[in-house]
């Protein structure tokens, strides 16, 4: 593996893996990267920081979590017990 090496989806890393190993593969140094590595990695990969990804529409993720599968089974199980008339379970289904 190089450090300009993507991590593959079914790749796995041993965690006992032994450190130097870790730090060869990743072109490092216990005491971190040489200013030269460093500088190389900022031009290849650019800056280490995280983008916004906007405004969150809460209202959005609120009728997302409502329509999710699972709930919509949750939905309709309270709703075939208010149908089969125990109310008690379905109030307790809903709240």
């Amino acid at each position: 593996m190089t450090a300009d090496a993507e991590v593959g989806e079914g790749e796995q890393y041993d965690p006992r893996e032994p450190v130097g190993l870790l730090l060869r593969d990743v072109r490092s140094q216990p005491n971190g990267l040489s200013e030269r590595e460093a500088q190389r990695r900022l031009v290849v990969h650019g800056p280490n920081v995280l983008s916004r990804r906007g405004r969150r529409r809460v209202w959005w993720d609120l009728l997302g979590q409502l329509t999710h599968p699972l709930a919509l089974l949750l939905w309709l199980a309270a709703a075939l017990s208010v149908v089969a008339g125990s109310t008690p379970w379905a109030w307790r289904s809903w709240w």
